[in-house]
């Protein structure tokens, strides 16, 4: 996983978790939170520019 992997993971992780909790308190408007995040990884993933999605662990291409 590259460090920019890194970074937005975890990034995208305290936005989605600080969002579930504001849904949990004070209803649906939280959930504006998650949709940033769910369109960042959706272009990252559509554009192939996810570096941990193409990795097998233990096996190498020939």
């Amino acid at each position: 996983m590259s460090k920019q992997d890194t970074v937005a993971f975890l990034v995208s992780s305290v936005l989605v978790m600080l969002g579930l909790f504001i849904t949990a308190e004070e209803g649906p408007a939280g959930l504006i939170l998650c949709a940033p995040v769910v369109l960042y990884w959706l272009y990252r993933y559509l554009s192939g520019d996810i570096s941990f999605l193409g990795k097998t662990s233990g096996q190498e291409e020939p």
